[in-house]
């Protein structure tokens, strides 16, 4: 069971990738997980808390310094880089770009800086911190940038917060009061299992709900199909640039919060707020973001491995 565990922690990746054909495929199967999914994401924040030092994360909000850059930058410098960036693209494919990089951080990510390695805290203090302001954010770049107005329910947006974050904390808060830290430690490779169930579920129930539209694109799928692959390159290399450049001990958190944005909430937007154009790139969104797990994944293997050789000649 040891192995076959290792192989599925080590691999799972390949799983996401797996499930994301079989929903293409058999949609009919998986349409069940649909409705399900804001108490996946809450179940898969939960496991996270669950595993996270509660000390170190009180520590970082009382000093939320690097969170409110991470926030700065994510939030405000990089749209703004993106508008003035596409300058030569139509007015359609600029406001989908723009829509695609100013959501903040998928509400998932502590999830897979759990999996693909990291610091939890830091994840989860950017999460927050980046829904505080995301509100604000989103309304004023299109505003000021896009001349365009979105109007957002500022109390819709913070009670999405309180139900998908605030309460898998408290919960596991209190399990946490309840129960030893041994007793909750001795659950991580279960802890780890579920969060992988989850992401698994998650893929499952969004690509069967939006298999049509990925199934029927044809050859209009490609071109708006390589500008969101473009789009992860250049989050994934600011990601890493945000790393060197404010160095917070960690250099693969950063890119992951970076990089696995909230496009969920990009499509809500995208289907309220605009054109179907950029509704159908804001969907497309879905398959870079589950690809690009790979690179990240071999990123952060390549980063344990120097780690390892440092400390292997430091020796």
């Amino acid at each position: 069971m040891g192995k076959i565990f290792n192989f599925i922690r080590d691999h799972f990746y390949i799983l996401i990738t797996v499930c994301m054909f079989a929903a293409l495929s058999f949609p009919s199967t998986f349409k069940f997980l649909y409705p399900y999914l804001e108490y996946i994401l809450m179940t898969m924040l939960f496991v996270s808390f669950l595993k996270t030092d509660f000390a170190i994360f009180s520590r970082l909000l009382k000093n939320p310094i690097y969170p409110i850059i991470y926030a700065i930058f994510n939030l405000i410098f990089i749209p703004v880089i993106f508008w003035f960036g596409c300058f030569f693209l139509s007015p359609d494919l600029r406001l989908a770009i723009l829509l695609i990089v100013v959501v903040p951080q998928g509400v998932s990510t502590p999830s897979l800086i759990d999996l693909i390695g990291g610091k939890i805290e830091t994840g989860i203090s950017c999460l927050i911190i980046s829904y505080l302001v995301a509100p604000f954010t989103i309304v004023g770049i299109f505003k000021f940038l896009a001349k365009v107005k979105i109007s957002i329910s500022y109390t819709g947006m913070f009670l999405i917060l309180l139900k998908m974050i605030f309460i898998p904390l408290l919960l596991a808060w209190i399990i946490k009061k309840l129960f030893s830290d041994k007793t909750v430690k001795k659950g991580e490779a279960f802890y780890t299992l579920v969060t992988i169930s989850m992401m698994a579920c998650l893929t499952l129930g969004t690509f069967s709900h939006q298999s049509n539209t990925f199934i029927n694109g044809g050859i209009k799928l490609i071109n708006p199909l390589i500008l969101v692959f473009l789009i992860f390159g250049v989050l994934f290399l600011a990601g890493f640039l945000f790393s060197k450049m404010y160095s917070n001990g960690d250099s693969i958190t950063p890119v992951i919060t970076t990089l696995f944005t909230n496009n969920t909430l990009a499509i809500v937007l995208a289907s309220k707020f605009f054109p179907e154009k950029i509704l159908f790139i804001a969907l497309l969104t879905m398959i870079p973001w589950m690809l690009f797990l790979f690179p990240v994944k071999v990123y952060a293997r390549r980063l344990n491995l120097s780690t390892t050789d440092k400390s292997c000649q430091s020796k």
